[in-house]
């Protein structure tokens, strides 16, 4: 096998074009992802201090109270698995 021309100078003058294309597309491509992400950004939910939809809140964060800082608590009806020992007070 020989060896192909190593023109450098030739090279470069041959690759300008299909480089400046790969870096305008690159860029292009760039240019889109961040129009894109903007577009995503602005039509996220609950953005300009909309409230958030009532199946986000709980019941507590309508009246600023916490049951368990207050000590407020609620009993938890479990059903006994079979075998388990239920202790009642």
């Amino acid at each position: 096998m020989s060896h192909s021309e190593n023109n450098v100078d030739r090279q470069v003058k041959r690759h300008k074009g299909p480089l400046y294309g790969m870096i305008a597309v690159v860029v292009f491509a760039a240019v889109l992802l961040f129009w894109w992400l903007g577009t995503e950004v602005d039509e996220a939910p609950g953005m300009e201090g909309e409230a958030a939809p009532a199946s986000q809140t709980s019941p507590d964060q309508t009246t600023g109270t916490d049951p368990i800082i207050d000590g407020e608590t609620t009993p938890v009806e479990t059903t006994p698995v079979p075998g388990d020992t239920v202790v009642t007070e």
